[in-house]
């Protein structure tokens, strides 16, 4: 009989435009190849605003509570932030957590020394954000 392969590709990206073009490669490429493409709806990007007021809290809480600035990095990381901004029209988000290593496999691990301070800082976070509102 026939053999069967499944590929399955999970595209992100924080740029709509890339993200389709990428999306339109392997589609096309799989056509050519004679194979049955099936693609779902992709996640939603998230263009990190460095404007954000939501960022600038969390910088300054940040640096009240540790005396320096935290490290900006764009890394592989955002998902939620994009489901969630795009379910809740555009609503400002910030993508920040405990040190990971490992992620999406089975060697993945959470430096646990870096959950309470995580943990404090989301603490502060939403305690500014509602001292800002009142």
């Amino acid at each position: 009989g026939k053999i069967f392969y499944e590929i399955v590709c999970s595209t992100r990206s924080s740029l709509k435009q890339p993200l389709e073009m990428a999306r339109a490669q392997i589609r096309a490429l799989g056509e050519f190849c004679g194979a049955s493409v099936s693609q779902p709806e992709a996640y939603p990007g998230w263009n990190p605003n460095p404007k954000s007021k939501i960022l600038g809290v969390t910088k300054a809480c940040y640096k009240t509570m540790y005396g320096k600035d935290p490290e900006e990095l764009a890394i592989h990381a955002g998902l939620e932030c994009g489901m969630i901004s795009d379910k809740c029209g555009g609503v400002d988000t910030v993508s920040f957590g405990p040190t990971i290593t490992g992620a999406h496999s089975p060697d993945e691990r959470v430096k646990i020394s870096t959950v309470k301070p995580f943990f404090e800082l989301v603490l502060r976070i939403l305690t500014s954000s509602m001292d800002r509102k009142q």
